[in-house]
């Protein structure tokens, strides 16, 4: 593959340079959450959590009386 007009062939020690450049850049540009928004967010999560802990908790009951019903038969 040619080099196209207008670009250069970079070196390879200078390539980690200019990626990290470029993620600098990005980071720039991230909205990062206030104390508020971490603090609201937090408790999403683990409110969400919490209620899959308690389906999976209803589940592997309802399994377990199954299983054991079965077996005793």
């Amino acid at each position: 593959m040619a080099n196209t007009p207008g670009t250069a062939k970079v070196k390879w020690y200078k390539k980690p340079v200019i990626f990290l450049q470029g993620v600098l850049k990005e980071l720039k540009k991230v909205h990062w959450p206030n104390k508020k928004e971490l603090f609201n967010h937090t408790l999403i999560c683990l409110a969400i959590v919490a209620i899959f802990v308690v389906v999976i908790f209803c589940f592997d009951t309802v399994f377990s009386v199954l299983t054991n019903f079965l077996y005793s038969l």
